[in-house]
């Protein structure tokens, strides 16, 4: 089981990486992406390759969900139901456009 959730893991990064990354590594200096804010670092020297809005403050909605993703695949169950409180889910800050 613990291959399987290794292996859907795994099939979700390249699937995940490769959506990505025909808008960030175009053969052109032009960069474009629908984000409002992104950042693109070099990882082994952390010098910054590309920003857009990269100091603005916001939540980091899709990167919690992709970390909530891979914990549960490495340390729950499919079968396993989780549940919050009521003060869980509605003390996260929200912001009203």
């Amino acid at each position: 089981m613990k291959y399987f959730k290794k292996l859907v893991l795994m099939l979700f990064l390249i699937i995940l990486l490769c959506l990505c990354s025909t808008s960030i590594f175009s053969a052109t200096n032009d960069i474009t992406t629908y984000s409002p804010t992104c950042l693109l670092m070099e990882s082994k020297t952390g010098k910054i390759i590309y920003e857009k809005n990269a100091y603005e403050k916001m939540f980091p909605a899709s990167t919690t969900k992709i970390m909530t993703a891979i914990l549960a695949l490495e340390h729950c169950e499919l079968t396993d139901v989780a549940t919050a409180s009521y003060e869980a889910i509605f003390s996260v800050p929200a912001r009203i456009h």
